[in-house]
């Protein structure tokens, strides 16, 4: 099978990511796989060895909701990954990431299949001798605002923020497993990945369920917020108590990445609605 892979540009944004994976699947199953970038770049910021901005004819072309170019000759698969305006062409199937994104699109009139991202325990892994208790971890280009009010209302004496952009996978988990929490202040996403890679390094998740994550983010396995205001109250509890007063919420998100939202069980469910 050929299977083309295209987006519009590359950058540090994980659905791009999540391309890229998506097309190591295929590979490492013998078919042949490319990724093309409309503006001819190359993803440098997470190592790969997919072939990049190639001249193929595909049997199957994957686009995702921003970058919808559907092939004359091909079985076109759009991947909705964040929310987008209806499609304007006709596709042979629409995956999307989560119930919310399958929502939206039945709103639409498509029908859609969920296949949730898998996540890497491989590279997200605990290191309980690298916490530190008062240490906070965000990402700065999900919702920076909040997050820097949360910063405001919550002692400096007590709480460091550790602002987390512009690193590698690796360098991404080093610092998820020096963090003893996870500021989750995206709002709306289709289904955001920094939440579930800090969960697997052990941080306990403070904040939004992004509404794409809801499914999995409950009182059971993450501590929600509704505002800034009550993040900074929660943060500065978690803090002050017994870290055993949370570690089950932690177990319980750790342990349902391990066993719902796995790399394995992704490319399987791609198999199994690709016929592969």
């Amino acid at each position: 099978m050929i299977i083309e892979i295209i987006a519009e540009r590359s950058g540090t944004y994980g659905g791009l990511k999540r391309l890229y994976r998506l097309g190591e699947y295929f590979q490492s199953e013998g078919h042949q796989v490319a990724i093309n970038l409309a503006d001819g770049s190359r993803n440098t910021w997470f190592q790969h060895c997919i072939p990049e901005n190639i001249d193929i004819q595909p049997s199957i072309r994957i686009m995702p909701e921003t970058w919808q170019r559907p092939h004359p000759k091909a079985r076109n698969i759009l991947y909705v990954q964040a929310e987008f305006d209806p499609p304007v062409d006709k596709y042979d199937g629409i995956i999307t990431t989560s119930k919310y994104l399958q929502d939206k699109t039945q709103e639409w009139g498509y029908d859609s299949v969920i296949i949730p991202y898998g996540i890497e325990s491989n590279i997200f892994t605990p290191r309980e001798d690298l916490r530190q208790k008062n240490l906070v971890a965000y990402m700065p280009r999900k919702n920076l605002l909040e997050a820097q009010t949360v910063g405001m209302l919550t002692d400096p004496r007590q709480i460091v923020y550790n602002a987390i952009e512009g690193l590698s996978e690796p360098e991404v988990a080093y610092q998820y497993q020096r963090s003893n929490i996870f500021l989750a202040v995206s709002r709306v996403e289709g289904f955001g990945l920094p939440p579930f890679e800090a969960g697997l390094c052990g941080c306990l998740v403070v904040g939004y369920h992004g509404w794409g994550g809801a499914e999995y983010l409950t009182p059971e396995t993450y501590v929600p917020a509704t505002s800034p205001e009550e993040m900074a109250y929660l943060i500065q509890k978690i803090i002050g108590a017994d870290p055993a007063d949370y570690q089950k919420i932690r177990s319980n998100l750790r342990n349902l990445i391990l066993t719902k939202l796995t790399p394995c069980l992704e490319w399987e469910r791609w198999k199994a609605f690709l016929r592969l």
